[in-house]
Parts: structure tokens; C-alpha cells; sequence
């Protein structure tokens, strides 16, 4: 199978990867870079326990009897390595198997199917704080916590994945199974109204396939199959290897199909340990024709979702997601108060034959659209796919979906962390501030606060909202997206400051209280930890020794003090899942439904017949493609030139009917003797034979004609040829000179004496281009001020420098004809009262 290569990750980060795949998630940029391997920047931070729980304070370090007394801070119980906040930049990259992993789960016609073939290296990674690193030790581990981790076999997550016409074994060995999954089925004879089906599965139970025809889902039959004896003893066999491949196949015929048919199945399962496998949806033909794909959705860790399809040339797929009720149906209709959520990447790309053929989808079918979204905790998602007609289809027809496919996602539910700041004390004089800053310990990162003694009255402060972790660390920039995933611990850093500079930096790691609870989950109680400050080194001296001699500058450790926390935990959106639970989709072919009233076609656009000197006006045709025959009005609202021709004539309402040919309804509407550059807004009326009517207009809610309903004429293009002359005192300052021409700026500068104007003549001469009108403004701004420091440019780098003032610049504007612009010696606008300032104009047209 050819692997697209449109997805290339960036960033590696760990995560956990749903449909039971363990590996490390990512970061995506949709441009080719060189695959290379990067590590994201970790630490070492201690472990801290907590010195109370409960809503009331602990007492604090000041409340002691002695000043001098011990305080009481958390103990650093382990050590653990966390992730540093950083976002991904473009030249990281990942490991090359986990480009190879995203690739495959967008390649896959069948992800699912290709998912529970991908591999069951799911193993224990010794995430046991107090467990030894590299055969070493654990370090600061108290008595009674030491441990080690043993490597061990873990029961993949349960999946199934059903197909329709399942290749033969040799079929399988020559051309693989073109779903993207390792199914085949051998000795299947399939009579009159059956269809050969198989089962792929991760682990052996009961499967029940319920099956209907796709426009008629209250015709539905069901089938179940169960994993044999020998079929369970050959997977135990399996799943005791090292390298086994613990997978169940199972294979069968359904029966009660209906001939040249259209169907959707939907797949389930219970297995032997009792886990309920996700549904997943299987679209066939009796015959084995193509068939309308519908969405494909795939969870990828903990909140991260991706949603494809297929879709034509001469059609748009539109995928969307909104948070909706926990007890939705899958529908393409959001309810009332649903919140639409933004997708992360938005990639449509060329899809593969190969993948077309393999999902039987109709030939056309060659475009993929692929979406991804952050689905928060608790949260229940209707996502949503429509195909629109595009390309020749009319606008009316464009509007209204040929074919749906919806389902109902739910992430899982958990009780979420947040952070704040009660308290610091027993810090020197000389602390100065204490930036202090949280981040979950896959890096992250929540918000910073600078506490200084004259912010000390807002604690607490809240430093990490449970809102910030809804998403499981799931984050885009535009140029990137990546996953981080999120267990619950959060690491804080403070770093002091001292009046004269020096610093110190104190990281701690909060281990999570919620024990990775998923589904309805208690909130645990508010926890505190004390964090013990880092002393800061402050120099006090110089050395005092002889030149090349070592020397250590005299230094003093300063007391950082102590900063109290408090974790508290809280459920945000619930719906009592544990895991992901994903509907089948549900697939419905939509016939057009003409609307009530009249319809046209708001893709058309005007034409103009060109504008010369002799004939400075326009006149616009616009054919539109109406839905029903009609009776139209043109009617002109307003804007610039409205009720204005420039041909002498008047702009009346302009009335008509369509005229039915080739089998279309067409209006013409023609405007006449329009205005260069003008501007008309207007609307046109349609009323058909039933007198039904509709108004179609800039601003018509239900019936918008968009920027159709403005219309602007053409204007004529030319090079205007400028001199300004003006007179002020000699030795003066130009402060503003400014010529503008239809309310544009000619960037007309003082050409002779610049700014420093030492007779007070002021002059401009140049040309640039600008479309003119039939009536042109002509503006000219001038400020002319006082100047001083004459005569030593090289000291004050001008010949001279302006006086401050309050003054504003004159201003004067003028309107000119256009064909005064064009004459042989152009127009002279004279203005006595700016500065005795003339200005003359000459005009050519531009080719």
C-alpha cells in the first residue's frame, strides 16, 4: 500500500493511543519536512506528598510559637522526569514509526479494520515513580516504596471491525485485504440473497451484526456469531507468545438481502472478559457496486478526534462537530444551544485509487477530507458530514446536502486539577518577587504570576483553571497540532528574585489524587503541599586577591522562604463514560426538496461594456438561472450615483419575465448609463406563477444576494500629471503637505527646498496612477510653520528645525470634471487662501 504522505509529524510527546495501540503522539505539519528524530526537553523534579487535605488551611509558617521553629513542608517522597513547556517549531520532528503510524490511520480505507492489525506491542513502561532507573536505585524513595517493573503481556483494547465480500486466503496473499485490515474468509458460498461477511476482532466473543438497506434503516436484520472453542484456544495460544498476534477471525453469510441494493451494517461485540467493543459501520452493495462512502471517526488518545470522508470533484464535503447533550442522537441538525466546536486542522487532498477501489466507494469519489477535533472531557459531540453539489450546480441546489452522515461521540469522563497560590513566608528582606509558574507534567503550561510584597493582599490567587485540561493537552498553533496527553500531575516552579539580581529556580511535582479514576469519579479533597525555596546565592563583596590568583567573590545564602499550594479538584462535563464510545454513523441520502418560493442563482456576476472619454459612462448585463419560471423587478436602494445615469437617462425600476431555454429559467437584467466608478445597491423581486414571491438583497436573511446586489461600475484608469505651486515667509518650516485625488494620497512631496523652505516657496511636480470618475476631488492640505536653527546642518542633521506648534493644516478641495482633465492644458485649481497655492492637473489614459 502506498503510504500518503500529507501528514508528517513534528513534535514527539507521550500519549496514549486509542483502539488499543500504544505509542507516542505528536505534533502535524501538512508540508513535507525530513523526518528526523527529536526528544522533547525533560527534567527531573522531586515528588512532593501533601501536609494536609481538607478545605481548611494548615497551619502557616508564621503561626509557629518560636520564629525560629521548624516548618512543616511537603516531603519529596520520589522523583519523577516531566516534559518543560514548550510549544513545537518547525524544524522538530519524530521518530520515523510514528510518522509511519498517522500516515496508516489516514491511509487505511478501513482505520479500524488497519488499527487492530497495527501491532500489540502494548506493554508496561514502568510509570512507577519509585521504581529503579537503569538498574539503579531509587533515590529519596522511602522504606516500603521501592519497587520494580517486570515486563508484562496486557490485553489489548477490545475492537471489531466488520467486512463485506472478505478476500479468500489466496486472495489475501496476492493482493492483501484492501480495507487495510488482516481479514479473509475461505469456504464461504453465498445462495441467492446472502453476502459473504467477516468479523475481525482483537479478542474472541459474541458479535451481532445488524444490517439494513441505507434509504430504508426500518428494514433492519441481524445476525450474531460467536468465537468457537477452537478459535479461543488458538488465540490463548497467541496471546502467550512473545511476538504472537492474538487477533479472531470470524466468517459467515447474512441473509435477507434485497437485490441491486444499497446497505449499512453496523458491527458490536462483547467479549469473554466482558468489554463491549466500539460499533463500527460497514457500507456494501448486494452486488458488490459502489456505494456512497459515509465519515470515518477515529479517537486518538484521550480527547483528540479525527473525521474523513471521501467525496467527488464536483462536490464539497462539509465536516462539523458540536457539543451537545449526553443523550443526543446522531443527526445533522445541531439542537438548539449546541456549541459548534472549531476544528484544529482543516487538510482536503487528492485520495488514492487505490483507496477508493478498496472501500468499493462510486470512481468519482477522489478527494478526502480530513478533520480533527479537541472533544473535552465528559463531553458528548454530534459530528457531522454533508456533500453538497458544486461546480455547475446552481446556487439553490448547492445549499441543500445530497447525503448525510452523522455520529455520537463521547469522550471520557474524570474530575480535573486546579492550582493555587495561598501563601509565602519566612523569605529575607532582600526577596524582591517570586515568579511562580504551573504546568501539567507533560508540559502544559498554565498561566504566570509575579507575587510582589505589594501584590501580597490578592492571595490566593488561582494559577491553573480545570478548564485549561479538558482538551487532555490536545493544542494546535496553525503550522502545528500535537497531543500531550494528560494524567493529572502537575508540576509548579518558582523562581525568586532578589533586589539586587540574583535568582534562584525551586520545581516541584504535585502528584495527581484522582487515581486515574474515568467515568463517574469523586472529586478527591483539596489537597496542600508547602514548597521549601531554593536559598539564592547573593554576592556581597569582590575579590580582593592579586591578578591571576583563583578567587571566589564572598557570597551569602538569602532565605527564598516557603510558598504554600492547594490543589483542588472538580468535574467538568460528565457523561459517566469511561472510554470513548463512538455510534455507528448514520448514513441518509438526501433528495432535493424545491423551496416554497423563488429561487435564482447568486454565483453569477455582472458584466460591464468598457467605458471610453467619449462615452464615460457603463452599461451591466446579468444572466441569472432562476428555479421556476417568474416575473422580476429590479429595484435601486441607494449608494453612490443612485438614481443617477450619466447617459441623461433615469434608473427606474426595471421589470420583466424569464425566458425558459435548453431547460433552464433566465432572467437578464441591464443596467444602462452608469456612472464611472459609481456605486448602486440593489434587490430584485421574483414572483412565479402561484404569486409566491421573494425578495433577494444585501441584506435579506433568508434570501441574500451577497455582493451581487452592490454594484460597481468600472472607472478609467489614467497617469495624473501634477504641479503645486504655494508662497509662505521666507525661513520657514513645512510641516504637512499633502495632495490627494478621489480620497487617495499622490505621495506628493515638496520637490525643490524639501522641508526647510528658506525664500517660503513651496513647489510639487510628479504623476501617478488612479482611477478617475466623471467627477474627480482634488484635496490639498498644507501646514507651514516657523523654523530655528539655521545654517548647521552638519550639527543638527537638517538645514534647519520646526518650531513646536498646535496650528492645524489648512485644507481646500475642489471637484474637477473630467474631461477638463484630458484637455490640452488641463485644469488650474487656484487657492488664495492656502498659501496662494495652484494646483494644475493633466491626464492620459492608460492602455
Amino acid at each position: 500500500m502506498t503510504v500518503p504522505k500529507w501528514l508528517i509529524p513534528l513534535l514527539a510527546v507521550i500519549a496514549a493511543v486509542a483502539v488499543g495501540v500504544a505509542a507516542t503522539l505528536i505534533g502535524l505539519r501538512f508540508a513535507p519536512v525530513e523526518t528526523v528524530t527529536a526528544s522533547p526537553v525533560t527534567e527531573i523534579v522531586p515528588v512532593l506528598s501533601p501536609i494536609a487535605e481538607g478545605e481548611d488551611a494548615p497551619a502557616g509558617p508564621d503561626d509557629e510559637g518560636e520564629p525560629d521553629a521548624p516548618v512543616v513542608v511537603s516531603e519529596a517522597a520520589a522523583e519523577r522526569e516531566v516534559t518543560v513547556p514548550a510549544a513545537p517549531s518547525g524544524d522538530e520532528a519524530v521518530d520515523p514509526s510514528l510518522s509511519f503510524y498517522l500516515d496508516e490511520l489516514m491511509a487505511w480505507p478501513d482505520a479500524l479494520l488497519g488499527l487492530i492489525n497495527f501491532g500489540g506491542d502494548e506493554r508496561s513502561d514502568g510509570d512507577d515513580p519509585c521504581a529503579p532507573r537503569d538498574g539503579e536505585p531509587p533515590v529519596t524513595c522511602p522504606d516500603g516504596l521501592r519497587s520494580t517493573i517486570l515486563s508484562d503481556t496486557a490485553l489489548r483494547d477490545f475492537a471489531a471491525g466488520g467486512q463485506a465480500f472478505p478476500p479468500t486466503y489466496e486472495e489475501y496473499l496476492e493482493n492483501g485485504n484492501p480495507y487495510g485490515g488482516s481479514l479473509w474468509c475461505d469456504g464461504l458460498t453465498a445462495g441467492e440473497g446472502e453476502v459473504p461477511f467477516g468479523i475481525l476482532a482483537t479478542a474472541p466473543g459474541t458479535f451481532t451484526v445488524r444490517y439494513w438497506p441505507t434509504e430504508n434503516p426500518g428494514a433492519e436484520r441481524e445476525t450474531v456469531v460467536t468465537t468457537t472453542a477452537e478459535q479461543l484456544a488458538l488465540w490463548e495460544e497467541q496471546v502467550a507468545l512473545p511476538d504472537g498476534w492474538p487477533i479472531v477471525q470470524q466468517c459467515f453469510v447474512i441473509d435477507g438481502i434485497e437485490p441491486d441494493t444499497a446497505y449499512t451494517a453496523v458491527v458490536t461485540g462483547i467479549d469473554t472478559f466482558l468489554r463491549i467493543a466500539p460499533a463500527h459501520t460497514v457500507r456494501f452493495h448486494s452486488e458488490g457496486a459502489p456505494v456512497h462512502p459515509g465519515l470515518q471517526v477515529n479517537p486518538v488518545g484521550d480527547n483528540l478526534l479525527f473525521v474523513s470522508g471521501l467525496y467527488p470533484t464536483d462536490e464539497t464535503l462539509d465536516i462539523r462537530a458540536y457539543l451537545v447533550p449526553a443523550d443526543a442522537a446522531p443527526a445533522c441538525t445541531a439542537p438548539a444551544g449546541a456549541t459548534q466546536l472549531t476544528p484544529l486542522t482543516t487538510v482536503d487532498v487528492v485520495a488514492e485509487r487505490d483507496e477508493v477501489n478498496a472501500v468499493n466507494a462510486l470512481p468519482d469519489f477522489q478527494r478526502k477530507a480530513v478533520r480533527t477535533f479537541v472533544i473535552p472531557e465528559g463531553a458528548t459531540a454530534i459530528v457531522c458530514g454533508r456533500w453538497f453539489p458544486a461546480g455547475g450546480a446552481p446556487s439553490w441546489e448547492s445549499s441543500q446536502p445530497n447525503f448525510e452522515s452523522s455520529a455520537v461521540v463521547q469522550a471520557a469522563d474524570r474530575v480535573l486539577p486546579s492550582v493555587s497560590l495561598f501563601d509565602v513566608a519566612r523569605f529575607d528582606d532582600a526577596v524582591e518577587s517570586m515568579d511562580v509558574r504551573v504546568a501539567s507534567a507533560e508540559g502544559i503550561e498554565c498561566w504566570n504570576w509575579t507575587w510582589t510584597r505589594e501584590r501580597d493582599g490578592d492571595l490566593p490567587v488561582e494559577l491553573c483553571d480545570a478548564s485549561l485540561f479538558a482538551g487532555g493537552g490536545v493544542a494546535s498553533d496553525g503550522e502545528h497540532l500535537w497531543a500531550r496527553g494528560f494524567r493529572g500531575d502537575l508540576t509548579v516552579t518558582v523562581t525568586t528574585q532578589l533586589d539586587t539580581g540574583e535568582t534562584s529556580e525551586t520545581s516541584y511535582l504535585l502528584p495527581a489524587a484522582d487515581d486515574g479514576c474515568r467515568g463517574v469519579c469523586e472529586p478527591p479533597a483539596r489537597q496542600w503541599f508547602r514548597v521549601a525555596l531554593e536559598d539564592v546565592t547573593q554576592g556581597t563583596g569582590l575579590c580582593g586577591s592579586f591578578f591571576g590568583s583563583d578567587c571566589t567573590p564572598p557570597s551569602r545564602e538569602v532565605a527564598a522562604g516557603t510558598a504554600t499550594f492547594f490543589v483542588d479538584w472538580e468535574q467538568g462535563l460528565s457523561n459517566g463514560r469511561t472510554d470513548w464510545n463512538i455510534t455507528p454513523t448514520v448514513d441518509l441520502p438526501r433528495d432535493y426538496v424545491q423551496p416554497d418560493v423563488p429561487q435564482l442563482d447568486n454565483d453569477e456576476y455582472w458584466t460591464f461594456t468598457e467605458p471610453s472619454l467619449s462615452i464615460p459612462w457603463s452599461a451591466a448585463t446579468l444572466d441569472v438561472v432562476v428555479d421556476r419560471p417568474v416575473d422580476y423587478t429590479l429595484r435601486f436602494l441607494g449608494g453612490g450615483g443612485v438614481a443617477t445615469r450619466c447617459d441623461n437617462g433615469s434608473l427606474a425600476e426595471v421589470s420583466g419575465s424569464s425566458i425558459s431555454a435548453g431547460g433552464r429559467d433566465t432572467i437578464r437584467l441591464q443596467m444602462g448609463g452608469l456612472c464611472l466608478g459609481a456605486q448602486y445597491l440593489v434587490e430584485v423581486e421574483l414572483v412565479d406563477a402561484e404569486g409566491r414571491r421573494t425578495i433577494w438583497g444585501l441584506d435579506r436573511a433568508g434570501s441574500w444576494w451577497g455582493g451581487t446586489a452592490l454594484v460597481i461600475a468600472p472607472a478609467l484608469r489614467a497617469e495624473i500629471f501634477y504641479d503645486v505651486l504655494a508662497q509662505h515667509s521666507s525661513r520657514s518650516y513645512l510641516r504637512v503637505f499633502e495632495l490627494e485625488i478621489n480620497g487617495a494620497s499622490t505621495g506628493a512631496e515638496e520637490t525643490r527646498s524639501g522641508r526647510c523652505l528658506d525664500d517660503g516657496l513651496i513647489f510639487s511636480s510628479g504623476s501617478y496612477e488612479r482611477d478617475l470618475y466623471n467627477v474627480n476631488s482634488v484635496t490639498l492640505s498644507i501646514l507651514v510653520g516657523e523654523a530655528t536653527r539655521w545654517g548647521d546642518a552638519e550639527a543638527w542633521g537638517a538645514d534647519c528645525l520646526s518650531v513646536p506648534t498646535d496650528d492645524a493644516a489648512r485644507t481646500a478641495t475642489a471637484d474637477v470634471d473630467l474631461h477638463q482633465l484630458f484637455s490640452p492644458e488641463g485644469v488650474v485649481v487656484s487657492v488664495p487662501e492656502l498659501y496662494s497655492a495652484t494646483v494644475t492637473l493633466r491626464a492620459r489614459l492608460l492602455d
